[in-house]
């Protein structure tokens, strides 16, 4: 769901709560709480201003067409999935291991639970950071 919040305030500046509680069909507390949450994983990237909301930074997202179309120039034989947001890609692809044929590329828009070494917590940066896991 922060995915669709912050692809809205991508595409259209100065919104006000109500609309971007109505467009992400949340209520005005879990459009709150979301922001927050993204604020919190980079903070200021949504700033109100005037009772309107918008992102301080544009963001610029991966391309699934434009990707396929890089690996099949190159040929390239990896199937690329990308998830809007997920908890860890390593954990969506050892629960998901049996549905892609090998070699899959799992990779998201958004981690929010992935885990480092000695089981450190850590989150991606938003459309930034490029968080993968390989099957195969």
């Amino acid at each position: 769901m922060i995915i669709k919040l912050l692809r809205l305030l991508n595409t259209e500046s100065n919104c006000t709560l109500p609309k971007i509680s109505q467009s992400i069909n949340q209520s005005v507390i879990q459009t709150l709480g979301m922001i927050a949450q993204v604020n919190q994983i980079e903070p200021e990237l949504i700033r109100s201003e005037n009772g309107s909301f918008k992102l301080s930074r544009q963001i610029n997202w991966l391309n699934q067409e434009q990707i396929n179309s890089l690996l099949m120039t190159h040929e390239i034989n990896h199937q690329i999935i990308i998830l809007g947001e997920t908890l860890s890609t390593n954990t969506y692809s050892l629960n998901n291991i049996n549905s892609y044929p090998r070699p899959t590329v799992i990779s998201c828009e958004l981690q929010t639970g992935g885990r480092g070494r000695f089981g450190r917590k850590w989150l991606s940066k938003i459309a930034t950071d490029l968080t993968s896991s390989l099957i195969y």
